[in-house]
């Protein structure tokens, strides 16, 4: 039988890690199989451990989330983008490569704040503030002129001619 000392629902068996030094991923002096937030990026591991036994991968790295610092490799830390599900998909904002559901991924957007409402673009549906919903015209930024027609990226020139 294997144990949970820390009744995060992941096995210590797989939080000790291999070899014969403990997993404390985040170097607090607190082995991974007792720590409640084994990353310190404030989300429980019971949380970013997913539904199953096997803790889930969510960006494929081969680190598993509870030990990720970024999740869904969008560039923009868990512990920034949070448990909060901004679009309502059902997909939390550390574990959503568009948290916002402006069809522009976070990793374009960014955490600046081009319009200055206190929002980061990554969470902004309008990021320039002109009005017109960054879904609608593809880009994210008119300032950075990053734009994109379905999956093809281009930049538009200050003139507004795409290069």
């Amino acid at each position: 039988m294997d144990l949970d000392s820390d009744g995060d629902g992941i096995a210590d068996s797989i939080e000790k890690g291999t070899g014969s030094t403990v997993a404390d991923t985040d170097g607090d002096g607190i082995p991974d199989y007792l720590d409640l937030d084994s990353d310190n990026d404030g989300i429980l591991d019971s949380v970013e451990k997913g539904s199953g036994s096997t803790p889930v991968d969510t960006d494929g790295d081969g680190t598993p989330d509870y030990r990720d610092l970024d999740s869904d490799g969008d560039g923009i830390a868990d512990s920034v983008e949070g448990v909060t599900d901004t679009d309502g998909d059902g997909v939390p904002n550390y574990q959503d490569l568009d948290s916002d559901g402006d069809g522009i991924n976070d990793s374009v957007e960014g955490v600046i704040d081009t319009d200055g409402d206190g929002k980061p673009n990554y969470l902004d549906l309008d990021s320039d503030g002109d009005g017109i919903a960054d879904k609608t015209r593809g880009c994210s930024n008119k300032y950075l002129r990053q734009c994109t027609i379905g999956v093809f990226p281009f930049h538009l020139l200050p003139t507004g001619i795409r290069s």
